[in-house]
Order: C-alpha cells, then sequence, then structure tokens
C-alpha cells in the first residue's frame, strides 16, 4: 500500500489556486494542444496515402496532397500559438504566486522569519514560483500527447494489427521505463533546494557581516563552512543532472528501439506483400512521431519533481499562521507598562531603559510596541492590554525603531515617508531632528536621490540617522527607540539626542540604550537587571554599583 505524501493535498489546493483564475485559458491550450497533436499523428497517414496515389499512378492526387498539406498548417499554427499561450499563461502564474508570497510575507513578516530563513524565503519567491508555473503547460503537453498517441495506435492497428500490438505494447512499456528512471529525481531535487538555500543564507550572513568576521578572524571559518555547503550542492546537483541525464536518453533511446523494431516489421510485411510501401513510410514515420509523447512524459517528469519541490517551499512560508489579532479598541492614553519585565514609562516622560545585554533591548521594543500579541499580553497603556485596540490603531499609535532598521530601494524620501503622505515641511523636520539634512545634501538628487536595497550606498551611520528620520516623522504618541545612535560617533550621538529630547516634549518615548547621552538626559532612567530600578541618571549612580559598572563600560 502507497502512503500519500502529507503535503500532497496542500501541493494540489496550491496548484489549483494557482490556475483556478485562468481555467477559461487552460482548456483554450488544451483544445489547441489536442487539435496540434492529432494534426501531427495524422501527418503520417496522410503522407503514406500520397505516396499509395503515386505509387498507384494517380500521380499526386489533389485530395491527399490537401489533405497532408492542412494537417501540416494546422500542426504548425497551433503549436506555435500554444508555446505562445503557455509562455503568457506561466508568467502570469509565476507572478501571481510571487504576489501572493509576497502578500503573506509582508503581512506575517514576524511569524514568517521565525520559520523561514532569508535564503529559503528569496529561492521560494524566485525560481521556486516559476517552477510551480511551468506545471500546468507540461500537463497539458502530456495529455494532447496520449491522445495523440491513441490515434497513432489506432492508425496502426487498422493498417496492421501486429504493427499496432507493438505500439500499444511498447510505448506504455517505454514510459513505465521512464518513469522508474525518474524516480530518484524528486528526492535529489529537494536535497540540492535545501543545500543551496543554506548557501543562500552563508552568503548573506558572510556579506553582511564581514567587518565582523574580520575583526575577530574568523574570515577562514566562514569561508570553510561555505565551501563545504557549496561542493555538496555541488555533488547533489551532479547527482541531479545524473538522473536528468539518464531521462533524456532514455528519450530518445527507447523511441530509437522501437522505431528501429516498426521498422524491421514493417519491411517483412511489406516483402510479404502484406502492406503497401507507402504504408510502410506512414507507419515509419507514425513510429518517429512516437518521441513526441516520450518526451512530452519525460518533461512531464521532471517539470512535475521540480514543482512538487518548489511547492513544498512555497507552502512553508504561506502554512505559517501567526496568532490571531484580538484587539478592537480605537485609542488609548496614558503609562506604558511592560508586565513582563514591570518596565514603565510615564505619560509625556522621556525615558531611558539601560539593558546590558542587547537580545533582552530588542526583546523589551517589541513587547512594548505589540509586534506579536502573544509576547505583547502583558503590555498596557494606561492599565488597557494593547492587545485590546486595533492593529491599525496600535500602529498609529507606538510606533517603534529597532536596532537595525531596515532601508528599502527607491528614492530616500520614500524611505522617510513610505505612506507619501507627510508635507516637504514635515520631512525637512523629521530629517533635521535625526541629524540627516547633512546626508541629502551629500547626495547627487537629495530626497529624490534613488537607493538600492537596504541603502548599501549609504554609511551605517547615514542609514541609522534617515531611518531615525523616519521614525520620528508624524510625532507619534509613543516612540520606542531601541539603540538609536549605536553608529554615530559621540558628538552626533549627542546632537541627535538633544533634538530627538526637544521634538518629543510632551509625548511618551522610550529609549532602549546604554548611551551616556541618553541617560544624561533622560526624565528618569529604568534600569533593567532583575527587578526594575528606577530614578534619575545621578540618583542611580549614586546608589547602584551595577549601574555604575554599566556606564563605566560604555564610557571605556
Amino acid at each position: 500500500m502507497t502512503v500519500p505524501h502529507p503535503a500532497a493535498a496542500p501541493r494540489r489546493a496550491l496548484l489549483r489556486s494557482a490556475v483556478r483564475g485562468h481555467l477559461p485559458v487552460l482548456g483554450l491550450i488544451l483544445a489547441v494542444a489536442l487539435l496540434g497533436s492529432v494534426a501531427e499523428a495524422l501527418t503520417p497517414a496522410a503522407i503514406g496515402a500520397v505516396l499509395n496515389a503515386a505509387t498507384d499512378g494517380e500521380g499526386l492526387a489533389a485530395g491527399p496532397v490537401g489533405v497532408l498539406a492542412v494537417l501540416i498548417v494546422v500542426a504548425i499554427v497551433a503549436s506555435v500559438w500554444r508555446y505562445a499561450a503557455s509562455s503568457r499563461l506561466r508568467i502570469r502564474v509565476a507572478f501571481q504566486l510571487k504576489q501572493r508570497l509576497g502578500l503573506a510575507v509582508a503581512g506575517r513578516a514576524r511569524a514568517i522569519g521565525r520559520e523561514v530563513s532569508p535564503g529559503e524565503l528569496a529561492t521560494a519567491m524566485t525560481s521556486d514560483t516559476d517552477a510551480i508555473a511551468g506545471y500546468p503547460g507540461a500537463l497539458i503537453q502530456l495529455i494532447a500527447s496520449v491522445v495523440a498517441f491513441a490515434v497513432v495506435a489506432g492508425y496502426l492497428l487498422t493498417s496492421s494489427l501486429l504493427l499496432g500490438a507493438i505500439v500499444l505494447v511498447g510505448v506504455p512499456l517505454l514510459m513505465w521505463t521512464t518513469t522508474r528512471v525518474a524516480e530518484p529525481l524528486e528526492g535529489r531535487q529537494r536535497e540540492q533546494r535545501r543545500l543551496l538555500g543554506r548557501l543562500g543564507d552563508l552568503g548573506s550572513d558572510i556579506a553582511l557581516g564581514l567587518r565582523i568576521l574580520r575583526s575577530i578572524g574568523a574570515e577562514q571559518t566562514f569561508r570553510t563552512r561555505y565551501r563545504e555547503t557549496s561542493r555538496q550542492a555541488r555533488t547533489a546537483g551532479t547527482g541531479i543532472a545524473g538522473t536528468e541525464a539518464l531521462i533524456e536518453a532514455a528519450k530518445l533511446l527507447l523511441p530509437g528501439v522501437l522505431l528501429i523494431l516498426v521498422t524491421w516489421v514493417g519491411a517483412r510485411l511489406v516483402l510479404r506483400g502484406s502492406i503497401e510501401p507507402g504504408e510502410l513510410v506512414a507507419f515509419y514515420a507514425a513510429a518517429a512521431y512516437l518521441v513526441e509523447p516520450l518526451g512530452a512524459l519525460a518533461t512531464f517528469v521532471t517539470t512535475r519533481a521540480r514543482s512538487r519541490v518548489a511547492a513544498d517551499r512555497v507552502l512553508r512560508a504561506l502554512a505559517v499562521d501567526p496568532p490571531g489579532w484580538p484587539g478592537t479598541g480605537t485609542t488609548a492614553s496614558g503609562d506604558l507598562r511592560d508586565g513582563t519585565t514591570g518596565v514603565e514609562a510615564a505619560e509625556g516622560e522621556f525615558t531611558v531603559v539601560a539593558i546590558g545585554d542587547e537580545r533582552d533591548a530588542g526583546a523589551l521594543g517589541a513587547r512594548l510596541a505589540g509586534l506579536d500579541p502573544v509576547d505583547a499580553l502583558t503590555t498596557t497603556i494606561g492599565g488597557v492590554p494593547i492587545v485590546a485596540l486595533d492593529r491599525s490603531a496600535l500602529r498609529r499609535l507606538v510606533r517603534l525603531h529597532g536596532a537595525e532598521p531596515t532601508l528599502f530601494s527607491g528614492t530616500l524620501r520614500a524611505n522617510v515617508d513610505p505612506g507619501a503622505a507627510a508635507a516637504d515641511a514635515a520631512v525637512a523636520g523629521a530629517l533635521a531632528t535625526a541629524v540627516a539634512t547633512d546626508v541629502v545634501d551629500a547626495l547627487p538628487d537629495g530626497l529624490t536621490t534613488v537607493v538600492g536595497a537596504q541603502a548599501r550606498t549609504l554609511s551605517g551611520g547615514q542609514r541609522q540617522r534617515v531611518a531615525l528620520a523616519r521614525a520620528v516623522l508624524d510625532a507619534p504618541a509613543y516612540l520606542i527607540l531601541v539603540e538609536p545612535t549605536s553608529s554615530l560617533d559621540t558628538v552626533t550621538e549627542v546632537e541627535v539626542c538633544g533634538r530627538i529630547r526637544a521634538q518629543r516634549a510632551g509625548r511618551t518615548t522610550v529609549v532602549v540604550t546604554t548611551s551616556p547621552a541618553f541617560l544624561e538626559a533622560a526624565d528618569r532612567v529604568v534600569f533593567l537587571a532583575g527587578e526594575p530600578i528606577g530614578g534619575t541618571h545621578a540618583e542611580l549612580l549614586a546608589t547602584s554599583e551595577d549601574y555604575r559598572t554599566l556606564v563605566a563600560r560604555e564610557n571605556a
């Protein structure tokens, strides 16, 4: 008993959803493919009729020649149209899959990021969606080829029972052999895709962390790790190539053997006078045509293997189901409190939270901003759980600037004002608050300068200031900043701190950092090392040995 793959049903559902909006086009492509394949299948019979007419002394009779011409024209036109229509359909299906996956990532980025690595996600978004989109076309061509095979087999049976029997037995046997040869393909492709995803992750880690790797002397370790993974991926690719080569060889060799057998038997029948010479030529052409269904089967087998592996990867991202957001409230006001740690920021104050561990700093910022409904269950504003607020309302009320903010491909202005809703004066004010005016002035086209992904043409400090300008734009009621000046020099850091302090006057601001500039500027400092300890910077220096140690380490 064969146990179905557990992902088989979701795979089929993904394929159905991908082509659901294109069923009329698929039906038309199938009809044209059937028409073209049948015309090709009947062409050998028409050739035989023309030759028989010529050998019977009738010359090139208009009827057989006309039929042959019509069949050739129909086959050519149908083939060209089917190829063009299938290509357009493949592009549309691939685009819709990319769009669907992109929307899922945009809406569930945090949850998907925990389950799927960036390298795997990039592969799913590109080559995997293309592989899935090629499956319907391969299936249509296989169906059309099978129908054409039935036509050829019927013609051979009516002309010669022996030749028809050879074809009816031989072609299914060859198809079975081809599928057996292709059996290891899917497993090998799945392993290679896994290794390629791992290779992409390593490449991304090396590119993003090259300076750190050099500083700690770990370049050789990562080089060795990358080389080993690359070798494994190459070995897996060689295994795939070997299987695909066997499939291609079977696609050509096995029909050739059948063609020789049909031709030899047909020649014996001609010598006996059982069939006409023209029929032998038709049999030869018909047997040669049998390469088409076997080729279609080989293409389908390889395409199916690729699409199944690709569908598993796409489904892995699409299947991530983050917890639902329960809230429907529209607004809240009051003190912002994290119930997990006990950290509390008074409404309208400039609060700095000092934590020694960067991971704890990022987690605190995420909880205060309500990025995850489960993590944020104990976070409140004025005693109201933030999960009781509508998510859109919460995003307008609370804004988070993470330790590693992201900039996107596009203009600099689009990175500062993604919604394109702010006035020029507001954008200029946000840039001034973040001390980023000089960044704009240094670019050739100012705010309209196009920057690539992550704006890598800018320095780390420039990127951080541009992202900070985005955070302070529109002056949200609650602003959480996590290590906002970690890439800046001391002088610039002090200036940024002063401007943010002034711009945020009267609004609730929480800065998670150990920067001395922010600690000194705070209305209140919360030192988190176990139970939170609150007070001014001077008070904590006077009363907490651990706090003095932390500050001394930062000043060192």
